[in-house]
């Protein structure tokens, strides 16, 4: 007998949600604003890297998510 978590996640798994179409981006072209515009200076808050090789593995079984890692289990002593 499946609970019902465990039966929707075997659908939904499986479905694509959209969380791998950022490898596919590109940069937009600059803004284009009138000659006689003023502007105040543009500085970027965060450089935007280029994209090199990509050595996760991001796909699920199905091919259309990222999956995380399960976190590391940690077991913690009492302090003498």
């Amino acid at each position: 007998m499946l609970s019902g978590c465990q039966s929707v996640k075997n659908v939904l798994g499986k479905r694509d949600n959209g969380s791998l179409e950022y490898q596919q981006s590109k940069k937009l072209a600059p803004i284009a604003l009138p000659a006689d515009q003023e502007t105040a200076p543009f500085v970027p808050l965060y450089p935007t890297p280029n994209a090199g090789t990509n050595t996760l593995t991001l796909k699920n079984e199905s091919g259309s998510q990222y999956q995380l890692p399960k976190p590391q289990r940690t077991v913690s002593t009492p302090a003498n």
